[in-house]
């Protein structure tokens, strides 16, 4: 087996982390919601650009 290792997310992985986002939320809460509601959330929510910006946040990206 693979060795795994954690790190913080880094702002190169911000496209990553914006898909397993979206993936995860409509994995989990689609169906409750009408496409075009959903999509607009998730192109709002899941921003590849936001979430480069949320990763050098000192506000959200302290830990």
């Amino acid at each position: 087996m693979a060795e795994l290792s954690i790190r913080k997310a880094r702002v190169a992985d911000a496209a990553a982390l914006a898909e397993i986002g979206a993936t995860t939320f409509i994995e989990t809460f689609g169906h409750l919601y009408p496409e075009a509601d959903l999509t607009a959330y998730l192109a709002q929510a899941y921003d590849e650009d936001e979430t480069r910006k949320d990763l050098t946040s000192p506000q959200k990206a302290s830990c």
